[in-house]
């Protein structure tokens, strides 16, 4: 049974984080043009889309390989990993040059902090 859930989060973490890095690709430049709000705002959709499947998921006691749905729906979406993209490009964008690097290291050591 513990192999089983090992293999089935493996799997989760797959489907979210293989199509993150192809979205995230295409939203950085695309984000330079149209602002960052939409780069930040994806990923929180995808995540609450993903928690609703969850939900319905034990709810109605789907299979449990439904999770893989959500979690690509993140996935596509950004996931974490655009989320960091826009956080960082967003505070390049607001501070002045002399305070951006220190900025940066700040937020980088609270996001990776959180995980």
């Amino acid at each position: 049974m513990q192999a089983l859930s090992s293999y089935i989060h493996l799997g989760i973490v797959m489907f979210a984080s293989i199509p993150s890095i192809l979205t995230a690709l295409f939203i950085g430049a695309w984000t330079d043009s149209v602002g960052r709000r939409p780069a930040l705002a994806l990923p929180a959709i995808g995540s609450t889309i993903e928690a609703f499947i969850v939900l319905l998921t034990m709810y109605f006691e789907w299979p449990i390989y439904v999770l893989f749905v959500g979690a690509a729906i993140n996935g596509t979406c950004g996931f974490f990993t655009t989320m960091v993209l826009a956080v960082m490009a967003y505070i390049a964008d607001t501070t002045d040059e002399s305070d951006r690097s220190f900025r940066l290291g700040k937020e980088a050591h609270l996001f990776f902090h959180t995980i």
